[in-house]
């Protein structure tokens, strides 16, 4: 499942099959931007402004019959999709204003803020089993474990100053991990960190909460 600059596609990883299934019909100067598989079986995806965010994007969600609809408004820059074990919370940053807000799935409408970062920007983000929310800190050189009440659980420090996401898995999802970026780097900040826009894993002790396939 692929969410591309032409539109929503299906990619066969072992033939490398493309087929664009739906092509997008937003406004132009619009990209798309994070992803992923609710616990509804739907793709949730976001674009957003390729002008940094100036103007507010869009949540969609898709389901495995290829219905597409607009279901969050006014996100800039939609970042760290991600839902509690149980499926009852959606957590979504909006990484131009540093906040993780959490929605109530019974009444999207229904947020409260659920993190005002610090040191960085909250980026992509993956839920482990035991309900914590881990997210990439874009410009903080960081990976955060958030604990359910917001609270900083524990702080992973990267070699790079752009981590961009993050996800488990490996043999049991025992495995986080990291993706990050040079974008908009100066050539001696490359040169301080050669790592930028490697891929990075470790273990954090803990397990990935599984994910559902899409079945469109």
């Amino acid at each position: 499942m692929l969410a591309t600059e032409r539109g929503l596609a299906a990619f066969d990883t072992r033939s490398g099959a493309f087929e664009l299934v739906q092509p997008h019909a937003f406004e132009p100067g619009f990209r798309t931007n994070d992803g992923k598989i609710g616990p509804d079986g739907a793709f949730w995806w976001s674009i957003m402004d390729d002008e940094g965010g100036t103007r507010p994007g869009a949540v969609f969600r898709t389901t495995p019959e290829w219905r597409t609809e607009r279901v969050i408004e006014g996100v800039h820059i939609a970042n760290a999709t991600a839902w509690t074990p149980n499926g009852e919370r959606m957590f979504l940053a909006d990484s131009k204003h540093g906040v993780i807000f959490a929605h109530d799935m019974a009444d999207l409408s229904r947020r409260t803020t659920f993190v005002a970062a610090e040191n960085g920007s909250p980026d992509g983000a993956a839920m482990d089993e035991e309900g914590f929310l881990w997210t990439a800190h874009w410009g903080g050189w960081r990976v955060v474990r958030y604990a359910p009440d917001g609270s900083v659980d524990r702080v992973v420090p990267v070699p790079v100053e752009q981590p961009t996401s993050c996800a488990f898995g490996g043999e049991d999802l025992c495995t986080l991990f990291v993706t990050s970026a040079w974008d908009e780097l100066t050539p001696e900040a490359r040169q301080a960190q050669p790592l930028a826009g490697a891929l990075f894993a470790f273990e954090p002790g803990v397990r990935g909460d599984p994910l559902p396939t899409f079945a469109g």
